[in-house]
């Protein structure tokens, strides 16, 4: 746990159980993990699930909640009323993008399929705004990083398509911010971009925002106590052999509104390597500094 406001770092709970490449979601200030494989022997229509877990944030341990039917990665997690959406993906056994969307019901504890996205796609996000769950970019089957982003519509089953990004990107950051949802960084056809956008939702257009300092895949975008800040992510150094390979950073940087720009704050959070970011409420008295 990382506190923006007093530049400290905590330990919120160990978590052996964690799978990498997850994806996690708060909703109600709930912490859901979701993806990793596994195989259930007992269950022969479907052997392959994708673990999935709640943080009891008290007890600062994890609950395992029924595991997800169909098991995929680079997928993206929304939510409407007490639903969870898991949005596409990529199949882990077939390495074909998904366009179907599983709801997990939170006070039924159970997975049901539902309205199944216009487009396959992986490596896109998933975020959740006036009862609506946006898809934002990803991949295609076709490898190519798209600029699209559809709008559900739970009551009424539907998927629409909305205003298109202005940099078609995968593997980037989302979120929402000041009622605006801002993407940041990722990857396309030219490699790994540092533009960032701020969608409006009133006017239904794309903007430029402040570009990150540096090219990033895969970074998380979190806004907490009414602040902005990028975590992480993946830039291209050049090693030894004068290649240039993927290097993952474990640094934060805030935004700061007055001055228009990123500022860093932490250079290196630890065991935070291919880790998600939310932002949620919690206690510092009871968690350990690191």
């Amino acid at each position: 746990a990382y506190d923006g406001q007093e530049n400290e770092c905590f330990l919120a709970a160990m978590a052996e159980q964690i799978p990498r490449n997850h994806v996690s979601l708060t909703s109600k200030n709930n912490l859901y993990v979701l993806g990793g494989l596994f195989v259930d022997e007992e269950d022969k229509e479907n052997p392959l699930q994708c673990y999935f877990y709640q943080l009891d944030s008290l007890a600062a341990e994890w609950t395992a909640l029924p595991p997800m039917p169909s098991p995929r990665c680079l997928f993206g997690l929304g939510e409407f009323e007490n639903l969870i959406f898991a949005v596409a993906g990529k199949d882990l056994e077939s390495n074909e993008s998904h366009d179907t969307v599983l709801c997990y019901d939170t006070a039924k504890m159970k997975w049901i399929e539902t309205k199944k996205l216009p487009v396959k796609v992986h490596g896109h996000c998933v975020v959740s705004e006036n009862g609506l769950v946006y898809c934002i970019g990803g991949k295609t089957n076709d490898n190519k990083a798209t600029n699209k982003m559809f709008a559900y519509n739970h009551k009424r089953s539907e998927w629409k398509e909305v205003a298109s990004m202005k940099v078609p990107r995968s593997m980037f950051g989302a979120v929402i911010h000041k009622g605006k949802i801002i993407v940041a960084g990722g990857a396309n056809e030219d490699g790994l971009t540092a533009v960032c956008e701020a969608y409006d939702f009133g006017t239904n257009k794309w903007s430029l925002f402040t570009e990150f300092p540096q090219e990033r895949s895969s970074m998380n975008l979190v806004s907490c106590g009414g602040l902005l800040y990028a975590v992480g992510g993946f830039t291209m150094v050049e090693n030894d052999n004068k290649e240039c390979a993927p290097t993952e950073n474990t640094d934060i940087w805030q935004y700061e509104e007055n001055a228009k720009q990123w500022t860093g704050m932490i250079r290196e959070m630890r065991y935070a390597a291919g880790a998600s970011c939310v932002s949620m409420h919690l206690n510092p008295a009871k968690m350990p500094k690191l």
